[in-house]
């Protein structure tokens, strides 16, 4: 990111003084916008001096769908400076918002599409002279290309729901879950006449999954627990403390859950930016981990995959104001984790 410094008729020292004052702005910028990339981006700056020797100055940014300006005028130069770049922070912080949630609706549009076209239709299947195992294969062959998306999203689950007991360490493989998912799918597709394949209905798969997994689990629990010595189900099966080296072993950058992935950017305070993507990851699924697996789930299909709530409680069979209770309900105990500005 540069800064472009307009400044007519304002003496060289001053300037310098400005865009080094600015400079420490930009990594700010960067961690915000990084979304964006890789578009390039400018910190465009003019200042002036009037007669009364009051000076203002402009910041302007562009950012997707909207051009950012602020303007502030006063006659200490640091304080103008300060109130103009928190100003257009703050219009970053909204815009940025608006933007993800556009390019949540659209993800939902083009993954819906990619996975209809992965699919076909079964006519397409029933010309093929192979045999039932085989197209078996080939579906699942085909929807595995697609579905970069639902691989993140059921390596998060594994990972909250392990931390939260409910399952034990390692008892899950993503690989493993998604290919039964799409197996389930499968059989979905070849009984329906129309042929047709929701991009939902794999979320829906993998909610159930995971609810025949825990439930399989307690269930398998108490079994082998005798009446007296019976554990809570819910115990963790590791320590949280204890997260922070399990997830750094197999921490994928690619895969990072930021805290603005979830929380809208405006409501982030500045000392987010003091935390890591690890250390980001390890709050948000320990935050996560105190929730039933429904609320847990409900907030990063809204937050991550974009589906309404509508569709959310469509596919996990429940009421509509259950599930943003349930969103609502984490998203504050993840606020509540974040360090203060104070």
């Amino acid at each position: 990111m540069q800064i472009i410094l307009n400044a007519p008729g304002i003496h060289q020292k001053t300037k310098e003084g400005v865009e080094t004052e600015l400079e420490t702005f930009l990594p700010r910028l960067k961690q915000i916008l990084f979304r964006f990339r890789p578009e390039e981006k400018n910190l465009r700056v003019h200042l002036a001096q009037r007669k009364n020797s009051e000076y203002c100055l402009t910041l302007s940014i562009h950012m997707p769908g909207k051009s950012l300006i602020v303007e502030r005028a006063g006659h200490t130069l640091l304080a103008v400076i300060n109130e103009a770049k928190q100003a257009l922070l703050e219009q970053i912080k909204v815009q940025a918002t608006v933007v993800r949630k556009e390019n949540l609706r659209d993800k939902i549009k083009q993954q819906s599409q990619a996975v209809q076209e992965a699919v076909g239709t079964p006519s397409m299947w029933s010309k093929e002279s192979i045999d039932e195992e085989d197209r078996r294969e080939r579906f699942v062959s085909r929807l595995r290309l697609v579905l970069p998306d639902l691989y993140n999203h059921v390596r998060r689950l594994i990972d909250v729901t392990q931390l939260a007991g409910e399952l034990p360490l390692n008892h899950l493989q993503a690989d493993e879950v998604v290919d039964d998912i799409l197996a389930r799918a499968y059989d979905i597709f070849r009984n329906q006449a129309d042929g047709e394949l929701s991009h939902s209905t794999l979320y829906q798969l993998t909610e159930e999954l995971f609810q025949d997994e825990i439930n399989n689990y307690v269930e398998e629990q108490n079994r082998s627990q005798s009446a007296e010595n019976k554990a809570s189900t819910r115990e963790p099966v590791w320590e949280t403390s204890d997260l922070g080296e399990e997830m750094l072993g197999f921490y994928r950058p690619e895969e990072a859950l930021l805290y603005s992935d979830i929380i809208p950017d405006a409501q982030l305070p500045d000392t987010v930016q003091s935390l890591s993507e690890k250390e980001q990851m390890k709050g948000i699924f320990q935050s996560l981990s105190r929730f039933s697996f429904n609320a847990r789930s409900a907030l990063l299909m809204n937050r991550m995959e974009g589906f309404s709530l509508y569709e959310i409680a469509r596919l996990q069979a429940r009421k509509e104001e259950e599930v943003r209770e349930d969103i609502q309900q984490c998203e504050e105990a993840l606020k509540q984790s974040l360090p203060s500005n104070s």
